[in-house]
């Protein structure tokens, strides 16, 4: 006959998405994810002065509501994770309130709590900007975006070599327009930082429009570097994509066996 589980280790099963004995959220996750929803709408919405003005009160009581909720929550799992042997003990709870996600779950609440009561200033403005960190909470109990994430460990080398190469193109690109422009515009090409912008705008195939070379020669390079700028683009898509069909096949092939 097997025994009931003990109560904290019913809370460890219920908060931690891995400690789970069978597939899908508990109820107490769905909870949570809804409600890093509502509050992140309600963080977007916070930002118009409009509404702000209108419904400021309503808005206060439901950030302080889900702050209080998600501290709720933060020490449950703190209390929790004990059942975990890599984190027993108070030197174990220390340990696993650095980890990562453990410190998105102490940004989700503490800057709408430390901003109480504060009126519309610069630190308030930063809270309402790091509320948006609770987006980050999603990645706990979506396997969608966990398999994302390890598409991007497994290709974080390539990317940035490739990031490296686009960024030597770009220096590469605003040198030469400085070289060829500089003395007919030296506004937007007078050195290669004020000639940064127009290679970045060509070279992401962008192209505001706004700067342009007008010689002959700036506009056959201009021409050039867009045509390198289309595959400088495609490069990281194509990198990342296939990191994630390789990391999608191994999640499938145990389940094809």
């Amino acid at each position: 006959m097997e025994h009931p589980p003990s109560f904290r280790k019913f809370w460890y099963q219920q908060t931690f998405v891995k400690a789970k004995l069978d597939s899908g959220l508990s109820l107490l996750n769905r909870c949570v994810l809804l409600l890093v929803i509502l509050g992140m709408t309600i963080s977007v919405l916070d930002t118009e002065p409009a509404l702000r003005t209108q419904y400021g009160r309503w808005f206060r009581g439901l950030e302080l509501t889900l702050a209080c909720i998600f501290a709720a929550e933060y020490t449950l799992r703190l209390w929790a994770i004990s059942e975990d042997p890599r984190y027993r003990g108070i030197g174990g709870r220390i340990g696993y309130a650095l980890t990562p996600l453990a410190l998105i779950d102490l940004v989700a609440f503490l800057p709408s709590l430390l901003t109480l009561g504060l009126t519309d200033s610069l630190l308030l403005r930063i809270a309402r900007v790091m509320r948006f960190v609770r987006f980050a909470k999603i990645g706990q109990y979506s396997q969608s975006i966990q398999l994302i994430g390890r598409a991007f460990k497994r290709c974080w080398r390539e990317l940035v070599v490739s990031y490296l190469v686009a960024t030597i193109l770009i220096l590469v690109s605003a040198s030469a327009l400085y070289l060829i422009e500089s003395d007919l515009q030296p506004e937007s090409f007078g050195s290669i930082p004020r000639a940064l912008w127009w290679s970045l705008a060509t070279l992401t195939t962008i192209g505001y429009g706004d700067v342009y070379p007008i010689t002959v020669l700036g506009k056959m390079m201009t021409g050039l570097i867009a045509l390198t700028g289309i595959g400088l683009v495609g490069l990281p898509t194509a990198i990342l994509a296939g990191a994630f069909s390789d990391e999608y096949e191994a999640v499938r092939r145990p389940q094809g066996n």
